[in-house]
Formats: C-alpha cells, sequence, structure tokens
C-alpha cells in the first residue's frame, strides 16, 4: 500500500487512548455481509473536523496488539459519523472528537488485507515528521495484497 498526497484535506483517525502503537487502536471493526460495521470514539483527531475524508483504523474483537487491525477509507459526510471539534490551546492543530456508531462501511471502503493493517499504519507512524502527517495523509492508495 502507498500513500499519496492530495489538495483534499485527509485525515488518520487513528487512535482512541492516549498514542500511537497498535494496542492504542481501540475503534472495533466486524464483518458483515458484504461489508464491515465500525464503532468508536476517536479522541484528538488533528483537523479531523474539517477533513472531507478520514482513514480510520480499526480492530477486530478479541484482536490485542499488531493483529486484526485494518483501515478503511471513508467520507467525513457519511451517515453513521459524527464530528465535534475539541477546543485546544494551539489554535494552528485543531483537533476534534469522532463518533462511529454503527458504522457500515462497503467491501472497497477497506485499504489493503483485512486484519493486516498495522505494518502499514506503523509505517505511516514512522515517517519523518509523523506529528504533521496526519493531517496531509491522503487515502488515495495502491493496495498489494
Amino acid at each position: 500500500m502507498e500513500f499519496a498526497f492530495s489538495d483534499e484535506q485527509e485525515i488518520l483517525a487513528f487512535s482512541s487512548a492516549n498514542g500511537w502503537s497498535a494496542d492504542d487502536v481501540q475503534a472495533t471493526v466486524v464483518a458483515e455481509g458484504d461489508g464491515f460495521v465500525l464503532d468508536a470514539t476517536l479522541k484528538h483527531v488533528l483537523d479531523g473536523h474539517g477533513a472531507d475524508l478520514l482513514v480510520i483504523a480499526a480492530r477486530q474483537p478479541g484482536s490485542t496488539g499488531e493483529a486484526g487491525i485494518s483501515l478503511f477509507a471513508v467520507s467525513a459526510e457519511r451517515a453513521g459519523i459524527e464530528r465535534q471539534m475539541l477546543p485546544t490551546m494551539d489554535q494552528t492543530r485543531r483537533q476534534a472528537r469522532i463518533q462511529l456508531k454503527g458504522l457500515y462501511l462497503e467491501a472497497d471502503a477497506l485499504l489493503g488485507e483485512f486484519g493486516n493493517g498495522w505494518p502499514h499504519l506503523e509505517r505511516a507512524c514512522n515517517w519523518p515528521a509523523s506529528a504533521w502527517l496526519p493531517s496531509k495523509l491522503a487515502a488515495r492508495s495502491r493496495c498489494s495484497t
């Protein structure tokens, strides 16, 4: 999977906890029919209130560590997504809380292989200047499975 940059605002919605490790991925995903259902409260998503597209990391229930993590590209305006801008001291790095409530996604929203998203997410998080990356990371990807 390769990430490309674009003029649209794409945001990496990753952590529900306090860090950027595999164990901090707390959004859940279950396969349902031909698609997937996601649930989560994603806290402190950089520029998440104004994003056009979200790249969401979610894990299968019962999985731990690097196992069971998948990545999904989702329009931020889709039903089932609630966004709330959070007050911050640094107004140049605005944050949002994003809630996913029974968000149904078709199979084509999956980036890469189901349950094998951590290597791609880890690479993005370890990229130089990764503190600024989520505000520019595009969901346009080529998936090699």
